[in-house]
């Protein structure tokens, strides 16, 4: 919901109409998305459940965006779990949803084990990895309002990472956690360069632009997420549920309730919100955004377009920097201990 972001809006005397724009119709979509897939998915078994990630998971969503969506496993194999999958990919390419990207993260099947289990370690591939951040940053099950499933994956695999603490009451932190959002991060920057020298010129741009916003608004989300349980004399269960409370709320409404608990940092707040409205602006664009696709980064240097997006990036970026390092933020000492050794 926007409560948070409306009242962080009222406290700065903002507008942030781009944002609730993306929303609203985001909102759109997953009901349309849900009628849709109702049929393949009345084949749907107790142990799976479907799952959407990047910008509709966000609230993010626009005419543009492509659907990234995954069969989420979490029992015993079945032959028929590949028949759903394919049922519904039918089902959606009939209306007109975009596929996901090439790079085979989304469009088919996960299953849980490789994601509570192969946490670091020679199995734990980019693409497992990718699936099992995102599934704790930005995604969403379409398929019940009661997700069995995709709560006690979610569960699992918080708890495996808190598995590595003993004693809460010694007031441990999760390293594991904040290492693991950190590889994530840095994954993502390393993974953009790949696809500069793979793909040569093809969608540079937009994937610049992304980088520069809704990725980096992703790492700063589980940041939070991770701050949140620092320097708390939790037990096992109590940190469980906080870092649950992140997980079912979107990277926007993160960031509104940790400015609206910060009142001192609102000012930040305003600059955050206010660029990246303006990028969203752009993204349900149409018009902006084929440019922005087109576009080669030697024609980057004389496009007002890309420099005013890349003007906002960085306002974006210094706030974000000031609320990790102000010393009048809370997340400073925490930033300080663990986000970088």
């Amino acid at each position: 919901m926007l409560e948070d972001l409306i009242k962080l809006e009222k406290s700065t005397k903002s507008k942030w109409n781009n944002i609730k724009l993306v929303y609203d119709f985001s909102i759109e979509k997953k009901n349309e998305l849900k009628r849709i897939i109702s049929e393949p998915t009345k084949l749907i078994s107790s142990d799976c459940e479907f799952i959407v990630f990047g910008s509709l998971a966000r609230n993010e969503y626009t005419n543009e965006s492509d659907l990234d969506w995954t069969l989420l496993i979490d029992g015993q194999v079945k032959p028929n779990h590949q028949e759903i999958a394919l049922k519904i990919k039918d089902q959606l390419d009939k209306a007109k949803f975009k596929n996901p990207g090439f790079s085979g993260i989304f469009g088919g099947l996960t299953f849980s084990h490789d994601l509570v289990h192969n946490i670091g370690g020679s199995d734990d591939f980019n693409n497992n990895m990718t699936r099992r951040m995102l599934l704790l940053l930005e995604s969403e099950p379409m398929t019940s309002d009661s997700p069995i499933v995709y709560s006690r994956v979610i569960r699992s695999v918080i708890k495996r990472y808190l598995q590595v603490i003993f004693d809460f009451s010694k007031n441990k932190y999760p390293r594991f956690l904040v290492n693991d959002m950190i590889r994530f991060w840095r994954t993502l920057c390393v993974d953009f360069a790949a696809k500069e020298w793979q793909q040569n010129d093809y969608k540079w741009v937009i994937r610049n632009i992304k980088l520069r916003f809704s990725r980096k608004l992703l790492f700063v989300s589980g940041m939070l997420m991770c701050s949140s349980i620092y320097s708390k004399n939790f037990t096992e269960q109590e940190a469980l549920k906080v870092l649950e409370g992140f997980i079912y709320r979107s990277p926007l409404e993160n960031l509104a309730t940790f400015f609206n608990n910060n009142q001192k940092l609102k000012n930040l707040g305003k600059e955050i919100f206010s660029s990246y409205n303006y990028f969203l602006g752009i993204m349900n664009d149409k018009s902006q955004r084929e440019i922005l696709m087109k576009m080669k980064p030697n024609e980057i240097g004389d496009n007002k377009l890309f420099q005013k997006l890349r003007k906002k990036g960085h306002i974006f970026e210094n706030s974000l920097i000031e609320i990790f390092f102000e010393k009048k933020s809370p997340l400073r000492d925490f930033n300080r201990k663990y986000g970088v050794f």
